[in-house]
């Protein structure tokens, strides 16, 4: 009977730790400021975010030269960022944190945020037609927005921000 019931809460929290990743606590912070730089951002352009509950990767190719080491060729760089980027190419994560700050509404997300690496977060925010739920279907129209790299500071303020315009078909 022990050996039962240890397996069930086991599997229980094996199932529950899969299904329910969570962002650790400190990097919250991080979102939540990263989400009010770009509310403050678009004051002038009254765009509406609606927060994914989903972490997603994001290439940092069109941001190669921020990570781009001393000494280092252009191209050197670039194949470096892409073998980094190979290992973690279309992973997604949901985070009980992220529904928690923001809410759920995946059918009409348009702001994503990724996994935060060595105090650099990406986001990335659609303002056409939003991502299609089903990746299958080939979109209609094309689909922009932009691609936010943030760097933060030891205290997790935004320290840096770059931008760069993104169009998908």
């Amino acid at each position: 009977m022990k050996y039962i019931l240890s397996l069930i809460i086991f599997t229980y929290l094996s199932v529950n730790n899969i299904s329910a990743q969570n962002i650790p606590t400190m990097d919250g912070e991080k979102y939540e400021n990263a989400y009010n730089y770009l509310l403050s951002d678009s004051a002038s352009s009254n765009r509406e975010y609606v927060v994914s509950d989903t972490l997603v990767f994001m290439e940092r190719s069109p941001f190669w030269k921020f990570f781009q080491q001393k000494g280092e060729s252009s191209i050197d760089c670039i194949n470096r960022i892409d073998s980094i980027d190979n290992n973690n190419r279309f992973t997604k994560e949901y985070s009980q944190d992220l529904e928690r700050m923001f809410g759920s509404n995946m059918k009409k997300a348009n702001l994503y945020f990724s996994r935060i690496s060595d105090n650099v977060l990406f986001a990335e925010y659609f303002y056409r037609y939003g991502l299609s739920m089903d990746v299958s279907r080939t979109p209609e129209k094309y689909n922009a927005g932009y691609r936010y790299l943030f760097v933060f500071d030891a205290d997790n303020n935004v320290k840096d921000v770059l931008k760069q315009m993104v169009a998908y078909k």
